[in-house]
């Protein structure tokens, strides 16, 4: 088949699909920048693939369709307005990386009726295994955050958890691999690490290039955000064998068991301190629901339907 791939700028949960993708079929990335160039790709296709729902499949709605047309929408799209912008009358198939996900969206305000005729299918994402190495290890005292620091990330319980947890046994250490997104953030961290007198606790890393190398010597993966659709960095740190200790945000427990959940700074500090330590469990669950083999097969088979 003849396949369109639209993207913005942010490519970076496309490019595994490419290369898979490109393998099968004929392959073109969107490099235009108007209507006309999207509409010569479009006549060109015979499926065109809009990741994210976003500008681009809200024009290309607009088009007289020529061709099958899939949309991903990840999370951000469904507490905007994007989706209610779309002429979903010229869009087959709606993707989304996660049951809640779809259920918000659908459960919202902001849809028009053509979106329930859609055929949608949940494709959770898929972690590319081979890139982290289980290392077996004890239980030891390094936490690890990875991802960017802004409100959605909910930085202030993450924070707080650590100042419970230091109080139970002051050798723990959280390492953050991340770039501070708001200046508000930046400076209450600094203020309130002081504060609480955990400089020695909670050490920044910045960007860090090499993730997998980076957590080598890590044993916990921890987030603390508000809403996720899924969590690339605890998926990847279960993948190299870290405990993942997850607060139990809106469809957690659809995408994680139970025990891998926290609700306050208490059952954070348990979870790190007591109870089971399996590396080979957490990388194994990674591999059993979320590789990236079984996003691509079904993809694959979305795309050939």
């Amino acid at each position: 088949m003849k396949i369109a791939f639209f993207c913005g700028e942010d490519d970076k949960f496309l490019k595994d699909i490419i290369v898979h993708t490109a393998k099968l079929h004929d392959v073109r990335r969107f490099h235009g920048s108007t209507v006309d160039d999207m509409q010569v790709l479009l006549l060109w296709a015979d499926v065109a693939w809009f990741e994210w729902c976003d500008s681009l499949i809200i024009a290309a709605s607009q088009l007289p369709k020529t061709c099958r047309m899939i949309c991903r929408l990840h999370s951000y799209e469904a507490f905007s307005d994007m989706p209610s912008r779309v002429n979903w009358k010229n869009v087959d198939d709606l993707v989304f990386v996660a049951p809640h996900v779809r259920d918000i969206l659908l459960a919202g305000d902001l849809v028009n009726n053509h979106i329930s005729q859609l055929r949608t299918h949940v494709i959770n994402n898929g972690v590319d295994v081979q890139r982290f190495c289980l290392t077996e290890k004890e239980r030891g005292f390094n936490l690890a955050y990875v991802g960017y620091i802004n409100h959605k990330k909910n930085p202030s319980l993450l924070i707080q958890c650590m100042k419970y947890l230091v109080d139970v046994d002051d050798r723990y250490v959280l390492h953050v691999a991340g770039i501070i997104q708001e200046a508000r953030y930046g400076l209450y961290l600094k203020h309130i690490i002081k504060a609480m007198g955990l400089e020695g606790n909670i050490r920044f890393h910045g960007w860090v290039g090499n993730i997998p190398d980076w957590l080598g010597d890590k044993h916990y993966i921890v987030t603390t955000s508000v809403f996720e659709s899924f969590c690339y960095a605890v998926a990847e740190g279960m993948a190299c064998g870290l405990k993942p200790i997850i607060h139990n945000f809106v469809g957690a427990d659809g995408l994680y068991p139970e025990k891998y959940l926290f609700n306050d700074v208490r059952r954070f500090a348990e979870m790190v301190t007591g109870g089971e330590y399996e590396p080979a469990e957490y990388r194994q669950y990674i591999v059993e629901n979320y590789s990236l083999e079984r996003q691509m097969k079904a993809i694959e088979e979305l795309l050939c339907q």
